[in-house]
């Protein structure tokens, strides 16, 4: 048992860390910029491009620390603004998962898909706060280019667990195909949306 417990503990040094954030108001900006220096400090951070490689079994960093990737779910528009005020002036590069069904939509409709598909009727459309939107078409590829990885997060934020047969199969695979015809480039990452056990099917 020990030397399980302890070979697990080493495997787990070789790996990495995702963090996953949604929303970033701006009046918490200061603080974001702070816990990115902390975390810089005592584990690293790793770029989607790192992480992919590592994934693929070539192992980087430094082989004492479990560095970390962030990532954010929904595709928020504040997700836009924090990258270009802190990711960017820290050197850092992250990886944003979107819902490219709910891009196109009008403001109020899509502020109704929000409160239903994101927030899950936890909070009605009119309370939500003043300008909170998901990204545009126009700023994920911005993002895209500033060397951010962009992966889709299904096409409009549904719980994979409720759906079967061809619904579930284009909230999966056209999000993906989507992203790759606006985008011009390759997506290799997926994130199902609420991301609990009780969220996906074998299905799925």
């Amino acid at each position: 048992m020990a030397h399980r417990i302890s070979c697990a503990f080493r495997s787990a040094a070789k790996g990495f860390r995702i963090l996953l954030f949604h929303d970033a108001p701006r009046e918490s900006f200061a603080d974001f910029s702070d816990f990115i220096e902390y975390v810089k400090q005592t584990h690293g951070v790793i770029s989607p491009e790192q992480a992919e490689a590592w994934l693929d079994g070539e192992e980087t960093g430094d082989a004492a620390k479990t560095p970390c990737l962030f990532t954010f779910d929904d595709g928020f528009a504040s997700n836009f603004s924090l990258a270009g005020e802190v990711l960017e002036r820290h050197g850092l590069k992250a990886l944003f998962f979107v819902c490219p069904g709910l891009m196109d939509m009008g403001e109020d409709a899509q502020r109704k898909k929000i409160a239903a598909n994101i927030f899950q009727g936890r909070r009605d459309a009119d309370d939500l706060s003043p300008g909170m939107r998901l990204m545009s078409w126009e700023e994920i590829t911005e993002l895209n280019e500033r060397g951010h990885a962009i992966g889709a997060h299904g096409m409009s934020h549904q719980r994979l667990s409720r759906l079967t047969g061809d619904v579930l199969r284009r909230e999966i695979l056209e999000s993906g195909v989507q992203l790759e015809d606006r985008l011009g480039r390759r997506v290799n990452w997926f994130a199902y949306a609420f991301g609990g056990i009780d969220s996906i099917s074998k299905e799925a």
